[in-house]
């Protein structure tokens, strides 16, 4: 087995692919193609663009019969003909099979939901869970220092921010911080005052003192 060339324009060869593989030739990279005569190379760009059109890869070649051809390329005198390559028999498709591959990679993948949808009485639950963990995190926000000495509007502000913020982490679900009340301040005891003294109270008259 030899290599197989098709220089000149209107030359086409129709043979079952045995190989198909990407290696690098002389003039650059090349797909190489195992046929029963002989090796036939065709220049990488030029193949992967015919095949696109089939379409196939560069791997699945082997086994489908194809027609190699050089086309004529009318661009300007002394142009090289193009490379065509298509499916024997007229098909401008790939095999059934071949096309369902392709119908196959073009499906979305579907990934695992993070979070399945709740329904029935779990859904209740899960709303009251979620409404305690936002109170337990309005409760942390309020006791820390800097929030100390501002309004409530601005503790829900904070608060509605870190939520989101965790919603968009995927931790929405955790249990907020568990806050325990602060405790009251001791008010310091007063001082027992003494018992009052009333040994001298009231005074004893004297005479000065009467009005008359």
């Amino acid at each position: 087995m030899g290599i197989i060339k098709l220089q000149n324009a209107g030359e086409s060869l129709t043979a079952t692919v045995t190989k198909a593989e990407r290696v690098q030739g002389q003039y650059g990279e090349q797909v190489k193609f195992t046929l029963p005569d002989g090796d036939l190379y065709v220049p990488l760009d030029s193949a992967l663009r015919q095949l696109e059109r089939i379409p196939l890869a560069v791997e699945e070649c082997a086994g489908e019969t194809l027609v190699f051809a050089r086309d004529p390329n009318n661009s300007r005198p002394g142009a090289k003909p193009y490379w065509g390559i298509r499916l024997a028999g007229g098909a401008d498709r790939a095999t059934p099979t071949k096309r369902l591959t392709y119908q196959e990679a073009a499906k979305p993948v579907s990934t695992p939901q993070v979070n399945p949808p709740i329904t029935g009485a779990s859904l209740a639950q899960e709303k009251a869970r979620v409404a305690r963990a936002y109170l337990d995190l309005f409760g942390y926000v309020k006791t820390q220092p800097e929030m100390q000495g501002v309004s409530d509007v601005a503790v829900q502000a904070a608060s509605a921010t870190i939520w989101i913020a965790w919603n968009q982490q995927g931790l929405a679900r955790a249990e907020a911080p568990k806050v325990e009340p602060p405790k009251p301040a001791a008010k310091p005891q007063a001082q027992p005052k003494p018992p009052h003294d009333f040994s001298d109270f009231p005074p004893e008259p004297v005479d000065e003192d009467l009005p008359f």
